[in-house]
């Protein structure tokens, strides 16, 4: 076969692999149905760079005039393939050309960066394709400043449900007729239950799990005056509680709640309360079991745990030590368990109300993802 058509084959192969490979890829990533990370994109585009360049760079033994390093001789010359011995002996086609020292045509040379091209782009490819991972106290480091983050969105979170039981407890008790709920007689009743279902449906928990609230008004006595929504919580008189507005959560049967009293010994209480999380693993048409920690940990990517035993103190048993920090975080890290960052919410009342744990995936599941990359 001659060179010329050898080339030409060659090329239009090249060619068509390329374009081929580009009209596949870019299609395929168009449509949604493909994702490739960075690291291939750029594995790719060093294949293609390095395809296209052997394509226009010459190969050792093709003779071009005037291109240094190469021998001075024809295009033609070199394209011309001997068919029987005597072409070899007496030179081409019967012709008879001058045969350099020795007779023998000296052997073309590659351009210089011709043979390094490969092995760099070979060297490119494997630190693409196998990025570095972290050194594990590097890792561990990085990872801890991360779940503190995350741990600061959860505490947040349930600081603004927090706040907003106690906005809604302060706007009932700033509109109740404290008097019609001293009488107690059917048509303030009836009033009052109008009013405290008007303002537990107006309340906008966000995207929360649960979104019922209750509402109840007792009177100074503790009789359950009025309710409105969905209140959950069995709500009575504390002997000794003080007044002013108490946080804590609080176990009923179904659902952990966050319960919210704004007391006045002199008038009457204002109970605030909706869930948090469900008691017990069931799934059925009527309830599902889910909790504020699941919600935040699918928002995140990381486990989030909350602990609401701790604040089941009906706002008046808490942590005695005053010198005790109000934010007590802990960053605790292992080989087995990855990082962890544990620490105590407080309420605005300044007393615990839930136990808040973040957990990262440990170092080792880390590696196996960069292996799979």
């Amino acid at each position: 076969m001659r060179q010329d058509k050898e080339q030409r084959i060659f090329q239009g192969v090249l060619w068509a692999f390329l374009l081929g490979s580009l009209i596949f890829f870019i299609a395929r990533l168009s449509s949604g149905s493909l994702f490739l990370p960075a690291t291939v994109w750029c594995m790719l585009l060093l294949l293609d760079v390095g395809f296209i360049v052997f394509t226009f760079i010459p190969h050792a033994g093709r003779g071009l005039p005037g291109v240094p390093g190469r021998h001075e001789e024809t295009i033609e010359k070199h394209r011309w393939y001997p068919r029987r011995l005597a072409e070899i002996i007496d030179g081409r086609g019967g012709e008879k050309p001058a045969r350099p020292e020795g007779g023998v045509y000296p052997p073309s040379r590659a351009i210089p960066p011709v043979p390094l091209l490969p092995l760099v782009l070979l060297g490119a490819c494997i630190v693409l394709a196998f990025p570095g991972v972290p050194a594990e106290k590097e890792w561990r480091a990085q990872e801890a400043v991360r779940l503190r983050g995350v741990y600061d969105d959860a505490a947040r979170e349930l600081a603004r449900l927090e706040g907003l039981a106690v906005n809604l407890g302060s706007v009932a008790a700033a509109r109740i007729d404290w008097n019609a709920v001293a009488r107690a007689d059917n048509a303030d009743r009836s009033a009052l239950v109008r009013m405290a279902d008007s303002l537990a449906k107006s309340a906008d928990l966000g995207d929360v799990p649960f979104h019922d609230v209750g509402l109840q008004i007792l009177s100074r006595a503790g009789e359950r005056i009025a309710w409105g929504g969905s209140p959950r919580y069995l709500a009575k008189e504390s002997a000794g509680a003080p007044s002013g507005t108490l946080v804590f959560t609080s176990r009923a049967p179904l659902h952990t709640l966050l319960v919210c009293e704004v007391r006045d010994p002199a008038r009457g209480t204002v109970v605030i309360d909706f869930p948090l999380e469900v008691n017990y693993r069931i799934n059925n048409r009527f309830l599902r079991s889910t909790s504020l920690g699941e919600a935040l940990s699918g928002r995140y990517g990381d486990e989030v745990e909350f602990g609401f035993s701790m604040g089941e103190h009906r706002g008046v048993i808490g942590w005695t030590d005053p010198s005790r920090p109000k934010k007590d975080v802990k960053i605790l890290s292992g080989p087995n368990f990855g990082v962890r960052v544990i620490g105590a919410v407080r309420a605005s009342t300044g007393l615990p109300l839930a136990r808040l744990e973040v957990v990262g995936d440990p170092y080792a599941a880390v590696l196996r993802e960069a292996e799979a990359r």
